[in-house]
């Protein structure tokens, strides 16, 4: 009975000529090891085969390869013909003619892929290619080189995912979309855009901007657009530490006969904090408490409170909270970026004040995003010191009188008004940058 892979016929005992058994059972060896075959496209046999020649038989077998599909046939010239080997399923095949491996499933033979690769790793159903290596080059051959990451839908993930003991900080690539995105994470859960750029345009957003005058980025990086810095003390002196006299701001406007004069200023080295200049006025030293940094430095330029006081005038009344209230302060009409953020710190000193919000802006109080919240909007004089921020966008023609807004109650109700702020695009301001944030005079 012959062997079950090779059909290799075995000896028998007491037989005759047995080299004639043996010999064939060595060709039919020779014809399976190491199996390299000339091509896999014929149908037919060549007409002048060298002795060993293996062919792969193509489908629709003819002459004397008929009925042997998928077979190898080998040349067995001292025999003057060809040996048949049925492949079983795992067999594996160089083809010269095409410079490639075909694998026999059982069924047809196809081009031989691993199913998964691990280099010095173990690879699995997931992770099907797994290298564990101190670097990965991926080099030219001999001209430019480019990687790819293809997904199979606009909705699915192609990126680069960087991780630290296999948890995920930060991620490049297509992520559910077609834009580019950045995005961090500090648990490998959650992750949030860093930065955002449209395939269409290439235009780049920050979706999670940075913070502004925190510790791990330059205060600098963002100009403060007010000619004064918001100092309250003049344009001219920008590039010194005192403001000796208040002046009012003319990117300002007092409403309804509204009036605005210096409350008391910050001085660069007061007696409060260790120096010769004089004791800070109670509401000044009440707002330093709550955004001056013990650790930084203790003096820095001289700025003004702005106390609004509201007129007789009635106009533009709005309700909110059953309270009715009248603008006392608004912007001039001024050309402003198309994006801008708007900060600034309030105190109401008497009745109370609203600030008007839209539900395009972003609008936080002390950083907490209170967007929509028309009720946030309310400042009573039980708050004490509240920081104010908006991030607008102006989509109109002409100019904007929207960027500050705000309203009281009836006439001789005040508020402190300190450090406003307008910088170019949407980002998070610190509400605990102690002192005016600099603009592009402040240099010189």
């Amino acid at each position: 009975m012959p062997t079950p892979n090779l059909a290799l016929v075995p000896l028998a005992a007491a037989q005759s000529q047995k080299h004639v058994t043996v010999n064939e059972a060595l060709a039919r060896l020779d014809a399976a090891a190491q199996l390299t075959v000339r091509d896999s496209t014929r149908t037919a046999p060549p007409a002048a085969p060298l002795n060993g020649d293996r062919h792969l038989i193509a489908p629709s077998p003819v002459g004397e390869w008929a009925g042997h599909a998928d077979d190898i046939a080998a040349w067995d010239a001292p025999a003057q013909g060809w040996i048949f080997l049925s492949p079983h399923e795992g067999w594996q095949a160089w083809v010269v003619a095409d410079q490639h491996t075909l694998r026999f499933d059982g069924t047809e033979w196809s081009v031989a892929t691993p199913d998964r690769l691990g280099v010095n790793a173990t690879a699995d159903q997931t992770n099907r290619l797994s290298v564990a290596s101190d670097a990965v080059l991926l080099n030219h051959n001999g001209g430019g080189m480019q990687a790819k990451l293809n997904k199979a839908s606009d909705d699915d993930t192609a990126s680069i995912l960087f991780q630290s003991d296999f948890k995920g900080y930060a991620e490049i690539g297509l992520t559910g979309g077609t834009d580019l995105q950045i995005k961090t994470s500090p648990d490998g859960i959650s992750f949030t855009p860093a930065l955002s750029i449209d395939a269409q345009t290439g235009a780049a957003t920050l979706p999670a901007p940075a913070l502004i005058g925190g510790v791990a980025v330059n205060a600098d990086l963002a100009l403060n657009l007010l000619p004064d810095q918001g100092r309250f003390g003049g344009a001219g002196i920008n590039s010194v530490l005192t403001a000796n006299n208040f002046v009012e701001p003319a990117y300002l406007n007092p409403i309804n006969g509204s009036a605005f004069a210096g409350h008391a200023r910050f001085l660069h080295n007061n007696s409060t904090y260790g120096g010769p200049a004089g004791d800070l006025d109670p509401e000044i030293d009440a707002l330093l408490t709550l955004i001056r940094d013990p650790n930084r430095r203790r003096f820095g330029s001289e700025w003004w409170a702005m106390q609004i006081t509201k007129g007789g005038g009635t106009t533009a009344p709005l309700v909110q909270d059953n309270v009715t209230r009248y603008p006392v302060i608004r912007a001039i009409g001024a050309p402003l970026p198309r994006a801008y953020t708007v900060g600034f710190y309030l105190r109401v000193l008497t009745g109370s004040a609203f600030l008007d919000q839209d539900f395009t802006s972003r609008f936080t109080r002390w950083g907490v995003d209170q967007t929509g919240n028309l009720s946030a909007g309310v400042v009573e004089p039980s708050d004490g010191w509240v920081f104010i921020e908006r991030q607008m966008t102006f989509n109109g023609f002409g100019y904007n009188t929207g960027a500050v807004q705000i309203y009281l109650e009836q006439d001789g109700d005040a508020m402190l008004f300190a450090l406003p702020r307008i910088v170019v695009g949407h980002v998070t301001l610190d509400p605990y940058l102690p002192g005016p944030l600099p603009n592009a005079r402040c240099f010189g």
